[in-house]
C-alpha cells in the first residue's frame, strides 16, 4: 500500500492551523475501511460482484473483436456471459466514432455494432465496452485497439 501525504497551511498568515490531506492507494483486493473496521482481505460490498445483489455472478464480456469491413467501416463483435444474457445493453466508449453508442445482446449473448469512423487518425485509439446485467452487476471492461486504414 502506498500512502501519499500533503501538508496544507491555513490561508490566514496569522493562523498556526495546519491541515494534511491523504491519498491512499490500495490493491483491488484490499478493503480497509477509513475507520479501521474490517479486515484488509474482506470482500467488497455486494459479495465482490459489483453493486448488484449479493451472491449473483457478475457478467463477463469475452471474445470482443473488431473487423474493418471497408474503408472507414468497422464491425465490433463480442459475447456476454451472464445468468440471462439476452437483451443486455453493451455500452461503447473510447474513440469519438463509437462514444455513447450501444448494442443489444441477442438470445445467445452476442452483440454486434457496425459504425463508420473517420480515417484521418481522429478515430484511432482504444474502444472499450461494458454492460450491466439484470441484477445490477457490472461486467469487466473489454478493450481493443483500433486504427482505421487511411
Amino acid at each position: 500500500m502506498t500512502l501519499l501525504s500533503r501538508l496544507f497551511f491555513s490561508p490566514s498568515q496569522t493562523s498556526t492551523r495546519k491541515f494534511r490531506a491523504f491519498l491512499r492507494l490500495e490493491e483491488l483486493g484490499l478493503r480497509a475501511m477509513p475507520d479501521g473496521t474490517g479486515s484488509p482481505m474482506d470482500p467488497p460490498p455486494g459479495g465482490g460482484q459489483g453493486v448488484g445483489s449479493p451472491g449473483q455472478t457478475a457478467c463477463l464480456i469475452d471474445d470482443f473483436g473488431v473487423t474493418e469491413e471497408a474503408h472507414g467501416w468497422l464491425t465490433f463483435e463480442g459475447h456476454v456471459t451472464a445468468d440471462n444474457s439476452e437483451g443486455l445493453t453493451v455500452y461503447f466508449s473510447g474513440i469519438p466514432g463509437v462514444t455513447d453508442m450501444t448494442a443489444t445482446t441477442d438470445e445467445n449473448g452476442n452483440f454486434t455494432l457496425t459504425v463508420q469512423v473517420h480515417t484521418d487518425g481522429t478515430d484511432s485509439g482504444t474502444v472499450t465496452v461494458q454492460t450491466v446485467d439484470s441484477h445490477g452487476n457490472w461486467s469487466n471492461v473489454a478493450m481493443i485497439p483500433v486504427m482505421p486504414t487511411p
